[in-house]
């Protein structure tokens, strides 16, 4: 996934590669000038390092197990990609940045001079989860250059998934909307470990101070909580987070998340692993070639608060309104709020009672209401959203949500035992009847992606 133009295409706020403007470090470039490959194993095996001029910016919600137990699973996937979006924004639709959604948190890639520029927006998304939901999002940053003075290595290639399912948004001006960053390396996992550190020296955003610097790099430290916040127009911090989508049944009986962490440490030995598991579920589990994947345009419906009500109150689903509502309003109360989620209903009752085929959304009349601004054309939405969803992606480890039957689920869960008692892999699962999506919407045309994970914990409950 990234939010840029694609290449050779004008950055017009597409979701693929774009080039860095005059001035900026050649290495800035980095991301961009990577050539997509159309192969999973190819971008496995072909990764470039990491320039040491860039950093890994890892935000995650500490104990999310316990509230994933305590039902808020929906509230902490909304901050893993509440952290996606609110970086995109801060550095505009033009500078192309490889990140992975991983359920509770989210890891992205960016260069050392940018993390000053996305540091007030994941302050504020800090401040808003604690305030929202009482989670303690945790932020923090490695720079590349000590992770490869420590011996750790960061491998990035670019997968083109709108090639490889043909996707329909390609037609629509020749441009690939939905490019897929593949990360390897022993360096990611090192760089989570470093920021969960209890020292906190990794730590962006701090209880005891609003900014830590990282050791290797003065540049991660970046301003001071005041100077760093001023340019920034935190009101548009969370433009385009989109919680719309009902909850989806799965139709084959199981919707289960996966997480595969091989455990070899050489690329070759990995990449074999990747495709070995491919292969089995491709050969044993998709009998039709689609069977396994966790949605279809069908079970794209959209619902409102007001629809999900229990007993006067929100329910589990109709938080999704809620903290849609709460993160563009930043605050959880008051006649915006309630605006805002009155909106989200209007949208709900219009594409699915009164008019479903189309419905034109006019925001530069109302820029308050932070709705992209495009005509919506339900099908072609929906038909899109199948080929722009995260149901596949690799960082470090292999997450996939896939839709499958008691016998399959148990066909794969002997497969991955099998490779763990090999010392292959660890692995972990979770398995639920649904599976829930949260959205990244910069227009209703082809320009958006959307973050799937199980409902009832997910990745988070796999990783346990």
């Amino acid at each position: 996934l990234c939010c840029s133009a694609a290449p050779g295409a004008d950055a017009e706020g597409g979701l693929g590669h774009s080039g860095a403007e005059p001035g900026q470090p050649a290495t800035s470039k980095f991301y961009a000038q990577l050539r997509p490959v159309a192969s999973l194993m190819e971008a496995v095996e072909s990764g470039e390092d990491l320039p040491r001029d860039w950093a890994v910016v890892i935000t995650d919600v500490v104990s999310s197990t316990k509230a994933v137990d305590a039902g808020m699973y929906r509230e902490v996937n909304s901050m893993g990609v509440a952290s996606i979006v609110a970086v995109a924004n801060a550095i505009g639709s033009d500078q192309a940045f490889p990140f992975v959604f991983g359920g509770d948190g989210a890891t992205m890639l960016i260069h050392e001079s940018l993390v000053p520029v996305v540091l007030p927006s994941l302050r504020l998304l800090k401040r808003l989860a604690w305030e929202g939901f009482e989670l303690d999002l945790r932020v923090g940053a490695v720079s590349m250059a000590e992770l490869a003075e420590a011996g750790h290595e960061i491998k990035v290639a670019v997968l083109n998934l709108c090639q490889i399912r043909d996707c329909p948004c390609r037609a629509r001006g020749g441009q690939a909307h939905y490019m897929l960053p593949v990360i390897e390396g022993d360096g990611l996992a090192v760089a989570e470990a470093w920021i969960k550190n209890p020292s906190g020296e990794y730590l962006l955003v701090r209880e005891d101070a609003p900014v830590s610097s990282c050791p290797s790099s003065d540049s991660l430290a970046g301003e001071t909580a005041e100077d760093s916040a001023a340019p920034a127009d935190l009101s548009k911090a969370f433009n385009g987070f989109n919680c719309r989508w009902k909850p989806m049944d799965s139709r084959q009986g199981m919707m289960v998340a996966v997480l595969i962490v091989p455990m070899s440490e050489t690329l070759e030995a990995r990449a074999r692993v990747y495709e070995e598991t491919m292969e089995f579920i491709n050969q044993n589990l998709a009998a039709n070639g689609l069977s396994t994947l966790p949605l279809s345009p069908s079970q794209v419906t959209f619902g409102s608060a007001a629809s999900l009500m229990k007993g006067g109150s929100l329910g589990r689903e109709g938080s999704r309104v809620h903290t849609e509502a709460f993160l563009l309003a930043q605050r959880k109360s008051g006649a915006y709020y309630k605006i805002l989620k009155w909106k989200a209903d209007l949208f709900a009752f219009w594409v699915q009672r009164v008019w479903p085929g189309w419905m034109p959304i006019l925001p530069p009349v109302i820029p308050a209401l932070k709705e992209p601004f495009s005509v919506f054309r339900r099908d072609t939405y929906k038909e899109i959203a199948l080929h722009h969803t995260d149901y596949m992606k690799v960082d470090g480890a292999l997450r996939m949500v896939l839709d499958v039957t008691p016998r399959q689920l148990k066909a794969l869960e002997a497969f991955l035992a099998h490779k763990y008692e090999s010392r292959e892999v660890c692995y972990g699962m979770h398995a639920d009847d649904r599976a829930q999506v949260t959205c990244f919407v910069r227009d209703f045309q082809a320009n958006h992606l959307h973050f799937i994970d199980v409902c009832g914990g997910g990745y988070t409950a796999a990783a346990k």
